[in-house]
């Protein structure tokens, strides 16, 4: 750490000042009166691609920095208002560049009011999304992800980048604090008129976390800086077999050098998942069928979310800010899932049925401090300190009962109660800074993070005249890990070539302990990240870039306890303490078109590759599921983005590729290789009518694709939605149907030694929604720090 802090204070003593300029001027009406919140874009001369955006004050007045010298375009925009462009060449600041715009005649009918504000920008390693307002109206974060090229959002949450999942997501460059169904809830809670821009980092530089083997997705939020007081509601409600409903709001309040901010939140409803489930045992060498197992489960959950988060920021001076926040989630959560299976067992039949009654009342309580300096336009420091705690009281009352095909009750039945206390902490602490070094941009950090879970596991036992404590099925499990991280980034550009070269060293401890078992384990290791980019502008149209990464996918930490989870007594999960990282080597080759048709060629190698595995034991008919990662992966894709105008009113995007998955290895006694092709398209259809009218019609078509056992099942989903603006365009009102033909489920079929599995599952996806947004004044400036630190994504 002392060796960072002084790599740090040197590169910081060696920074010159940039050779980059600012522009300064104002929107103004007819009437020379200020338009406020009008949207300045910079774009360049040569082919119009988007560089920069920024919103005017209060006083109209607006001011892009870093802007380097060369030919410009100011293409400015407001509703109502006709847009304006003008023409800059930028040698030195450029100040007092005053655009008047002219209102548009309300009266004549042929007027379009188009928002259509979207661009696509290509940069080192990844993409720049600046979604149109339009799109982004009366939809949640998780919908808006969809709508991103080459990103893939299923309906039940999964996040993925041409076909792969493992996308750590981040808002305003810090990782949330969720993941799995935690982090779909959180997202589906937020709404998309948040956010500003969108970065897809296919290939993420040194300067970020390497946890996500196949990239990073960053919310950029609002920034507005009008002064006083503002706020924004959205509310939300959906009815599909249950109903859903969120309500989110943001308060700001700005005057001198203070910004005060509260965004409370709800959203709760009900959801369902049905599931088929057939697992057949065969005889080994004859394939003979000697065991079937069909299970036909019915899971259905009632969940609630209040959330608050209260903030500030304070300028110090122009070039010095602090600020902290601090939020609280009280999230109550309630499941039933129902149990039928049918057990054929040497021509004996029996008939399970277990309900599970199980849930949890969900705490959190986050903290976040920093403090930002800018030394220069390009040199700055920035330092945060972080602290997240949860607080679990999970529950499961299982009672699974066993019947002969008559209906008579039979021996064996499976009744307990169990309770499971979890608390867990995390402390994380970040030093970034950015300068220059000659001519060569320096970026240098370091982090260090602290992690402790304690989870205990209580089960209590009926055996048909009293309830006894388990020894067997109770355990406690303490986990404790601490990760140091540095990283150095130089990039420089000469002429049309532009190159980055980086590497991250990721230092780290972990140790878990199960008590009742006494299992124990321990490692720590060393780890280098390189990272290498490098891009050559062919022509004002047409830019080609290759890079090299390497990144890690750590467990979840609930994986590595060796607990045992159970859906049914013919069915459960247990943990593996023996899991390892994955890791991949990734390589691509990128080529853009105007920023409208990009193209993405790459080639990925992933070693120790999470697999589900699972084993039915052909006498008890039990199913026993754990992950492991003794097989390695290999994928070559192609991948495509066209933004295509039609006409004025009609934008359509494309999306598609194509890819080879290989599989090799040896898990168990079974060794694992095999190999596919599969494919995914996405098309999105965008119109824009008179008076505020917007409607959307998009479609997801995903094909077969390989696992190491087996395969999962084509599937369509589709999405359509009409909105209108209203109340003098401050509000939005939205109509949106989802999955309207209920075609969406998951078929997967694989196949480990003597053991087929057959599964289908269906899930609460159809439904229709109505959406209100509103808001009253102008939002102020965004807190800088929103979320928090890689570990919790694998809590």
């Amino acid at each position: 750490m002392k060796f960072a802090i002084t790599t740090i204070t040197l590169l910081i003593s060696l920074s010159l000042s940039a050779q980059d300029y600012s522009i300064n001027g104002k929107v103004l009406d007819e009437d020379n009166h200020p338009i406020v919140a009008a949207t300045v874009s910079v774009l360049s001369s040569k082919d119009s691609s988007w560089l920069k955006t920024e919103l005017t004050d209060e006083y109209g007045a607006f001011k892009v920095k870093n802007i380097k010298a060369g030919k410009y375009i100011l293409h400015v925009n407001s509703v109502g208002y006709e847009a304006g462009r003008t023409a800059l060449s930028i040698v030195d600041n450029a100040a007092d560049v005053n655009i008047v715009l002219t209102r548009k005649d309300n009266q004549l009918a042929g007027v379009t009011v188009r928002e259509r504000t979207d661009f696509i920008k290509t940069e080192l390693g990844k993409t720049i999304v600046d979604v149109g307002k339009s799109e982004k109206v009366g939809i949640n974060i998780l919908e808006l992800l969809g709508k991103l090229p080459g990103v893939s959002v299923s309906p039940n949450g999964d996040v993925s980048i041409d076909g792969k999942q493992g996308v750590v997501l981040l808002v305003d460059n810090k990782p949330t604090y969720m993941n799995g169904e935690e982090l779909v809830a959180y997202l589906r809670g937020l709404s998309a008129e948040e956010v500003k821009q969108v970065e897809i980092m296919t290939q993420p530089s040194a300067k970020y976390d390497a946890e996500g083997n196949v990239g990073v997705i960053n919310l950029e939020m609002n920034k507005n800086k009008i002064k006083g007081w503002s706020s924004s509601t959205n509310g939300r409600y959906s009815q599909g077999v249950y109903p859903f409903s969120s309500l989110s709001s943001t308060i700001n309040f700005h005057k001198d050098k203070w910004h005060l901010y509260a965004q409370p939140g709800y959203w709760g409803g009900s959801s369902f998942l049905e599931k088929e489930q057939i697992r057949i045992g065969l005889v080994e060498h004859t394939n003979e069928q000697v065991s079937k197992v069909d299970e036909s489960i019915y899971m259905r959950e009632t969940f609630h979310d209040y959330n608050l988060k209260l903030g500030a920021d304070y300028d110090l001076s122009d070039k010095t800010t602090i600020g902290a926040f601090v939020k609280g989630v009280y999230h109550p959560n309630n499941e039933t899932d129902r149990t039928v299976s049918a057990i054929n067992n040497d021509n004996i039949q029996i008939i399970n049925e277990a309900i599970n009654d199980n849930g949890f009342l969900r705490q959190h309580a986050y903290a976040n401090s920093y403090i930002t300096h800018d030394f220069s336009k390009k040199s700055s420091i920035d330092f945060s300190a972080d602290y997240f705690g949860t607080w679990k009281d999970i529950y499961q009352q299982l009672d699974s009962r066993n019947y002969d095909k008559a209906g008579n009750a039979i021996a064996s039945p499976v009744i307990f109660d169990n309770k499971m206390p979890v608390a867990s902490h995390v402390y994380t602490a970040k030093l970034d800074y950015k300068g220059l070094l000659g001519k060569k941009t320096i970026e240098a950090g370091a982090k260090t993070s602290y992690v402790t879970i304690d989870e205990k596991n209580v089960f209590n036992s009926y055996d048909g005249q009293s309830w006894r404590y388990d020894t067997v099925r109770s355990n406690h499990f303490l986990y404790n890990e601490s990760i140091s991280a540095a990283y150095l980034d130089a990039s420089w550009d000469w002429d049309k070539w532009q190159m980055q070269i980086g590497a991250r060293g990721e230092l780290s401890f972990v140790s878990g302990h199960e008590l009742f078992q006494d299992k124990k384990f321990s490692r720590n290791r060393f780890n280098l990240f390189p990272t290498v980019f490098v891009s050559y502008k062919v022509d004002s149209n047409n830019s080609i870039e290759c890079n090299y990464g390497r990144r890690i996918k750590r467990p979840f930490y609930r994986e590595l306890n060796p607990f045992t989870r159970f859906v049914s007594q013919y069915n459960y999960a247990v943990g593996n303490p023996l899991l390892q990282p994955e890791y991949s080597d990734n390589i691509q080759l990128k080529h853009s078109y105007k920023n409208k048709l990009i193209t993405t060629l790459g080639f990925a190698r992933n070693t120790n590759v999470f697999t589900r595995v699972f084993t039915l034991d052909k006498q008890t008919n039990i199913s026993n599921y754990s992950t492991t990662n003794n097989a390695n992966r290999t994928t070559v894709d192609l991948s495509m983005y066209l933004r295509l105008p039609i006409v004025k009113e009609w934008l359509l995007t494309c999306t598609g590729g194509g890819y080879y998955t290989a599989f090799n290895g040896k898990i168990g006694s079974q060794m694992v290789d095999s190999s596919a092709w599969g494919y995914t398209v996405k098309i999105d259809s965008q119109f824009y009518f008179k008076k505020g009218w917007y409607a959307s019609v998009n479609a997801q078509y995903m094909g077969p694709n390989i696992t190491p056992f087996g395969h999962v099942d084509s599937f369509l989903f589709t999405n359509a939605s009409l909105s209108k603006k209203v109340l003098d365009d401050a509000g939005t009102l939205k109509l949106n149907l989802s999955d309207p033909f209920g075609l969406y489920t998951i078929n997967t079929y694989a196949q480990i030694e003597q053991t087929i599995s057959n599964d289908k599952t269906r899930f609460n996806t159809q439904n229709v929604a109505l959406s209100f947004s509103y808001n009253i004044g102008k939002k102020t400036k965004k807190d800088r720090n929103t979320e928090m630190a890689e570990e919790i994504q694998r809590m």
